[in-house]
């Protein structure tokens, strides 16, 4: 009977060394599925089995091969239980056991380790092949121009030549000598080994090679600057571009050679600056070598580059060097620690303060201000935690609870894993976010999506208002038979608008005026499922009613993207009267996107003061009709009637795939912006507002358009259909709100049982203050705003002045109004 995994567990905790010196690495990740050939320098090399992987970029290295690591992915450089708890997605306690069970089973089965690597050439050898290579490329420097042209190095070849050494065995195979200092005092410099590469291959080293000195070390001049690389291309591109300021060398092996004292003892006095890869080996590499520099170098700082990026491919590398951060010391000592799976309390009993730890990944800084760190929980989910949520105990609480997590610290104990994770922070890879979903710099960044060249992180604001769970635009499946169904949803005059306007809403931050979308009509039209499924088949699905809303919601969600659309339902009578009003607002900021300024809302201090943007692309939806003058030049408005939908289209569209139409959508509009042919807002100086929206959805068509004819051969028209809008404004627009109120008030008593309006000859008598307070809570009538306001409308129509009744008190006197309010 076998042993379970957890009995070996037992058995194998104590000497898992053992284990690991006689269980080959090379019979595990053979048993993973990998075929692993032999390099002419000793290495096994396959295809990586934790990414998708065409060209072989993991290998088995090191004098015993017990190292292994994949130059295209985040793993590695590890040993034997690292590649078994990357394999089987299991901790290091686990591991272990696994490999004790591995070691009995290889016992049992026998095994043969490949064929040794090919004889070493001797050091004389290696020189001359060198040499001759050298004078080829003298002649030929093609293959080398063809690999710096690859790597896109500013290099130039000639220099590359005389500094570096470099040859060409052939049009295409360029050699790298690794030079070391002459056998004598005066002599030539010594072959230590050779590489070769290609402008398509990765560099491999020639049997025999000893790569025991830092790349290019050969030529230190002794200066104050010290820039460490990764790799051979690397230290050319930093040595051209230093070339006044700075010694650069490089790791003779990549982030897997680890820190030497005769290297490290090199650097004693000197202003060390580590530029490794911003990948997983490259941030291991940097901290082993500041460790390894403690107390050797003068200084030792890291570059920060971008995720993803090296030495020779960052944007700005010299940037990077000027802009070097130290490792922060420690902000009142180690009051906690992470212990694998949870964070702890530095205390007598290392008390437990949360079932979770975060490892970090990433440094997001923040477009609006501050920063964030992007890692991985124990659960290998990726999670992003911001300054703002470790602040205090609450938000830490919060935060734990949103990932399935709990915490048990302090204020004190959540700034302090703030701390222990900002220690990390010269280690970490560069990354952009924002707390603003939406449109950023040719980026669409959504929770959990970033739709762009360049990866963008969606770091939720303070008042997380959980975009993650009603945005749903995501890499799926979608079909020409969903966008056949979605053309034909409603007739063209109620359609056409909202398609045009939801195709334009995710631009939305590169309109100087967006106008927002009004959709009424009576209960059973149908215009909640008209919206949900045109909304939902473009991934959106931000919708709120009135009726459960507060104001500050309100005011979070429209200020929460810029490219996502978001939906308030339920404006009617009966609708929360301050969520209502605080919408009326946003509706007429909606059109710029200005700010409405609120204190109480940061966390940290409620005395400040927030700006809240409405810079949300707004949809509203009712029974009423709107009414506020304001509202009506700004929006645009359609209104659903029952005749006109199609439930055959809609049963099709439901039925249809569709999950990816959103994701593709927003991919073509990318696409376009940054090859230049996005089709431009046409906004004229003359144009009202209502011309102004009416061109706003004509820009959403064309986009609209121009996404079904080029990812579905799909035509819907050059033209939409805006005569329903046209209609609807026409309609608003006849209302008369203040005319709506005055005939209103003349059938209305007060609460001081007095008639709110009334008409005393040829004019009319009104208690402003009474009539709005009444109309405001008690009917749908929209009026223009407060009773200052009011009054202000009444003085320019009419010329009405304020006059004391011996009956009714203090009185607004309309002259000549009653004909017009109270015609017999």
């Amino acid at each position: 009977m076998t042993d379970s995994w957890r009995e070996a567990l037992d058995r194998a905790s104590l000497d898992k060394d053992e284990i690991k010196a006689q269980l080959p690495l090379e019979w595990v990740v053979m048993e993973a599925g990998v075929q692993l050939e032999r390099q002419p320098d000793g290495r096994l090399r396959g295809l990586c089995p934790f990414h998708d992987d065409s060209d072989p970029s993991f290998a088995i290295f090191g004098e015993d091969l017990g190292a292994c690591g994949c130059w295209a992915c985040d793993f590695g450089p590890g040993d034997l239980f690292d590649f078994i708890q990357r394999w089987r997605g299991v901790g290091f306690a686990e591991a272990v056991g696994i490999a004790a069970g591995l070691l009995r089973r290889m016992r049992a089965e026998g095994f043969t380790p490949s064929p040794p690597p090919p004889a070493r050439q001797a050091p004389a050898d290696l020189a001359e092949r060198a040499r001759a290579a050298w004078r080829r490329a003298q002649a030929d420097p093609s293959a080398v121009a063809a690999l710096v042209d690859a790597k896109g190095l500013t290099a130039p070849v000639d220099w590359l030549l005389r500094e570096f050494w470099l040859g060409s065995e052939d049009r295409f195979v360029v050699t790298i000598p690794h030079l070391g200092p002459p056998e004598e005092e005066g002599g030539p410099l010594r072959v230590n080994g050779l590489k070769t590469r290609t402008a398509r291959t990765h560099p491999y080293a020639v049997a025999g090679s000893v790569l025991s000195s830092l790349y290019g070390a050969w030529r230190d001049r002794g200066r104050d600057l010290v820039v460490l690389t990764e790799g051979e291309s690397d230290t050319w591109e930093m040595a051209w571009r230093l070339r006044d300021r700075a010694d650069v060398f490089g790791l003779p092996s990549g982030a897997a050679a680890k820190p030497r004292p005769e290297w490290a003892a090199s650097l004693v006095g000197r202003d060390v600056v580590l530029m490794f890869d911003a990948d997983r080996a490259g941030r291991d590499a940097a901290r082993r070598w500041h460790q390894a520099l403690a107390g050797q170098a003068r200084s030792t700082r890291v570059a920060r580059l971008e995720d993803g990026a090296d030495a020779s491919s960052a944007a700005d590398p010299e940037g990077a060097v000027d802009r070097a951060v130290d490792v922060p010391p420690e902000a009142g000592g180690a009051r906690v620690a992470g212990s694998g799976v949870h964070y702890v309390r530095n205390n007598e009993h290392e008390t437990v303060i949360s079932n979770w730890v975060l490892r970090p990944e990433r440094l997001v800084e923040i477009e609006e201000g501050g920063f964030a760190i992007e890692g991985r929980l124990p659960n290998g989910r990726t999670a992003v935690i911001s300054s703002d949520d470790l602040s205090s105990e609450g938000p830490a609480r919060a935060w734990a609870n949103r990932h399935g997590y709990v915490w048990l610290g302090s204020t004190k104990d959540a700034q302090s894993v703030l701390d222990l994770l900002l220690r990390d922070r010269p280690f970490l890879a560069a990354g952009r976010g924002t707390q603003v979903a939406g449109w950023h710099d040719g980026h669409f960044v959504l929770p959990g999506e970033s739709v762009g060249p360049e990866r963008w992180v969606y770091v939720p604001p303070p008042a997380d208002p959980d975009l993650g769970s009603r945005v749903l635009v995501r890499r799926a499946p979608y079909s020409p038979e969903a966008a056949r169904a979605l053309l034909s949803l409603q007739e063209p005059g109620v359609l056409h608008p909202i398609l045009a306007w939801v195709a334009a809403a995710p631009l939305r931050a590169m309109a100087p005026v967006f106008p927002p979308l009004g959709v009424h009509g009576t209960s059973g039209s149908g215009k909640t499922t008209l919206l949900e499924e045109v909304l939902r088949t473009f991934g959106w699905a931000v919708n709120l009613t009135l009726t459960g809303t507060t104001p500050h919601a309100v005011q979070t969600y429209a200020s929460a993207a810029n490219g996502v659309p978001v939906w308030f339902d339920e404006y009617r009578h009966g609708a929360r009267i301050d969520a209502r009003t605080a919408l009326d607002q946003v509706l007429r900021d909606a059109w710029t996107g200005q700010a409405s300024v609120k204190g109480g809302m940061d966390r940290a201090n409620y005395a400040r003061l927030s700006q809240l943007p409405a810079r949300a692309p707004i949809i509203v939806s009712g029974e009423d009709m709107w009414q506020e003058t304001s509202h009506v030049d700004r929006m645009q408005i359609v209104q659903v009637t029952r005749g006109g939908r199609d439930p055959r289209a809609l049963d099709a569209l439901r039925r249809s795939e569709r999950a990816g139409f959103g994701r593709a959508y927003l991919g073509w509009l990318v696409d376009r912006y940054w090859d230049g042919t996005l089709p431009a807002l046409r906004l004229d100086a003359g144009m009202d507002r209502q011309a102004s929206g009416r061109a706003v959805l004509r820009w959403g068509w064309s986009l609209l358009r121009g996404f079904l004819q080029d990812a579905m051969q799909l035509d819907p028209g050059r033209e939409p259909d805006l005569s329903g809008v046209e209609r609807a404004h026409a309609e608003a627009s006849s209302s008369d709100p203040i005319m709506d109120a005055l005939r209103y008030g003349l059938e209305q008593v007060g609460r001081s049982g007095n008639t709110l309006a009334r008409v005393d000859g040829d004019d009319v008598r009104v208690k402003v203050m009474e009539l709005v307070d009444t109309v405001k809570r008690f009917t749908d009538i929209q009026l223009p705003g407060g009773t200052r306001a009011v009054k202000s409308a009444l003085s320019e129509r009419w010329g009405a002045y304020d006059e004391r009744s011996y009956h009714n008190g203090m009185e607004t006197v309309l002259p000549g109004a009653a004909r017009e309010v109270a015609p017999s």
